[in-house]
């Protein structure tokens, strides 16, 4: 295939293998050590019979393999934490493809090897990672491209990091790859251009930002806050309100593709995960408006939450 060539890349410290080009990820320049994950092209079985149907398109296996069918664009099979094979109905090239494939693949793989992955977006400040979680349309992007830019932080991440939680006192956060997602209004609201951008996904309005590599945190880091992003229905000051204990833990939000780690078997991972958050960093819930004006004075109460003693 003309289009596609093998490149090592590295993604939450480990070192991926991929048929399919990934151009949001830093090259691997670690040791000599073999892959730890593998992206293919080829053809993907579609029927298990021991495996579950978890939602149309969507099948789980009792080892934690996942089955994803994406109509129109891609087939993806995870197995092993190790081996990603695609079978792609577009082609390769398609930021489609990559879409679904940085996404509930990438989530199956943390759960797989041992790792939480997180839906937030975050900056580096001196204290550690200053991570924004919240579901899709939150402002998640927003608000990371405003700390990033405006604030000359870091980014470690645009919706998907990795929180790795082996020592359970002192978690570990893993950067994703220097890149933003940002909706045309958005990216307009901080002179950021999308001309000649790549869009998400061939019919959104929304566009992959690069981010330069000596602007990015590539190293893992502990976690210096957290933020919980609510929206109100219209203007209002911020809400902010501290979690802590229980009430940290029942924010199975926080946790990418949480309900599909579930039914893959990983909920005591994600109960695990959620208690080492809750004992190693400050949790805020933030209510906010829809007001994009907002989003300058928004970003720097944020900074000083992550600034302040625990």
């Amino acid at each position: 295939m003309d289009d596609i060539r093998m490149t090592d890349k590295r993604l939450f410290g480990w070192r991926v293998r991929s048929d399919v080009l990934l151009p949001d990820l830093l090259d691997w320049e670690g040791d000599d050590r073999i892959p730890d994950v593998l992206f293919t092209v080829g053809a993907v079985q579609k029927g298990h019979e021991d495996w579950r149907s978890f939602t149309p398109g969507v099948w789980v296996g009792p080892a934690g393999e996942l089955l994803l069918c994406i109509p129109d664009v891609a087939a993806y099979l995870v197995e092993g934490g190790s081996q990603v094979t695609i079978e792609p109905f577009l082609p390769i090239t398609a930021p489609d493809i990559r879409a679904f494939l940085l996404g509930t693949v990438l989530a199956t793989l943390c759960f797989n090897r041992g790792m939480m992955p997180l839906h937030a977006s975050g900056v580096a400040t001196p204290h550690g990672a200053l991570l924004v979680s919240g579901n899709s349309g939150m402002g998640k992007s927003t608000l990371a491209a405003t700390l990033h830019r405006c604030h000359h932080l870091p980014l470690i991440s645009d919706d998907m990091c990795a929180l790795d939680f082996q020592n359970r006192e002192k978690p570990v956060l893993w950067p994703a790859f220097p890149r933003l997602k940002m909706w045309r209004d958005s990216a307009q609201s901080l002179q950021m251009s999308t001309t000649g951008a790549e869009r998400t996904r061939g019919e959104f309005d929304k566009f992959h930002i690069p981010v330069a590599a000596q602007d990015f945190h590539a190293d893992p880091l502990p976690i210096a806050a957290l933020i919980l992003l609510n929206r109100c229905p219209r203007p209002a000051e911020p809400q902010i309100t501290q979690l802590k204990g229980l009430d940290v833990m029942r924010q199975r939000d926080m946790v990418h593709r949480w309900i599909l780690g579930e039914a893959l078997g990983y909920g005591p991972l994600i109960f695990r995960g959620l208690a080492s958050v809750a004992r190693a960093a400050p949790v805020f819930e933030l209510t906010r408006s829809d007001d994009l004006g907002a989003v300058p004075d928004l970003a720097a109460r944020i900074i000083e939450l992550a600034s302040s003693p625990r």
